[in-house]
């Protein structure tokens, strides 16, 4: 972001604001930001000073150093010979531990926000406290994008933190109307999972193609042609690529992972224990709707 901001000598100067946010100590990051400064410095036409920013919110302390030439193996002697013909620079570090939000000036939305972040990995952050922070918001959520924030604010706090949905519901239901809570409720469950198992799933339930991989294999080694094969199990050739499948004696296993099957079935049982519709899951995993009714049948049995 460029910014024209007033200098003590009462001139002004452009200069770029390089913003980084971290949630966990991250050792690399002088050379990340070394990287984005580059970056800015080659795509700019003009010579605009760049300040580094980093923002960070976490458990474990940051005790990473600031300074670029600090991270060299030398000791100050050395470095006073060479830090004239060395790049360095340093970065601003904003860690919310040490910060008194209240002091800050800031829109209603973005305080709570920073409020969040801030205490959301204390021990004694629950939902009565969540609740009084969304008090804070009550008029903002009134409207679509207020919705929206709320929205995000419930998948980022059921990410972090084990709440009681239930309760969640009733503090809702206080802050706006009973309808848009269960709409809100419902929504964020459903971005909760999809980040969930987004990871996990990768490349749309991938895992479950278990059985036409297993078709497939069984196909091509009983001398039926590839094309055939796809086009009887659905599958494209990149499927059979991807985890081995191939015609010949020396591809006689097929090299599907069961982990990411067993992963993909916990994270959809744990879908359903947070109360989603069947519908709902089959939709955000892409899996058969009468499937997943047996499936979840069977092990309630």
């Amino acid at each position: 972001m460029l910014f024209r901001i007033p200098l003590k000598n009462k001139k002004f100067c452009k200069v770029y604001i390089l913003l980084e946010h971290k949630s966990h100590p991250d050792y690399n990051i002088l050379k990340q930001l070394l990287r984005y400064q580059t970056e800015i410095y080659c795509e700019s036409e003009e010579w605009e000073p760049v300040l580094s920013l980093v923002f960070y919110h976490g458990l474990k302390s940051w005790k990473i150093p600031n300074r670029f030439q600090e991270k060299f193996e030398l000791d100050k002697n050395d470095l006073i010979d060479l830090e004239k013909y060395v790049l360095d620079f340093k970065y601003i570090l904003v860690n919310l531990e040490d910060e008194d939000i209240n002091r800050w000036k800031l829109s209603v939305e973005l305080k709570i926000v920073m409020l969040l972040l801030k205490e959301i990995h204390e021990p004694d952050f629950n939902e009565e406290r969540f609740g009084e922070l969304l008090e804070l918001g009550k008029e903002v959520f009134l409207s679509q994008d207020g919705m929206d924030l709320l929205r995000k604010l419930l998948v980022y706090t059921f990410s972090v933190k084990d709440m009681d949905s239930q309760k969640i519901k009733v503090i809702l239901q206080r802050t706006v109307s009973e309808e848009r809570s269960e709409e809100v409720m419902t929504t964020a469950q459903r971005l909760r999972t999809e980040g969930k198992i987004e990871g996990k799933i990768e490349g749309k339930i991938e895992g479950f193609k278990d059985g036409k991989l297993e078709s497939a294999f069984n196909l091509l080694n009983m001398g039926i042609s590839e094309d055939i094969v796809l086009k009887a199990t659905g599958l494209k050739k990149a499927d059979l690529r991807k985890y081995g499948i191939q015609i010949g004696p020396k591809y006689g296993l097929i090299q599907v992972k069961r982990a990411r099957r067993k992963s993909i079935l916990n994270t959809v049982l744990k879908m359903r224990k947070h109360g989603m519709e069947t519908s709902s899951i089959a939709e955000v995993s892409e899996l058969n709707v009468k499937w997943l009714e047996r499936f979840f049948k069977k092990v309630k049995a």
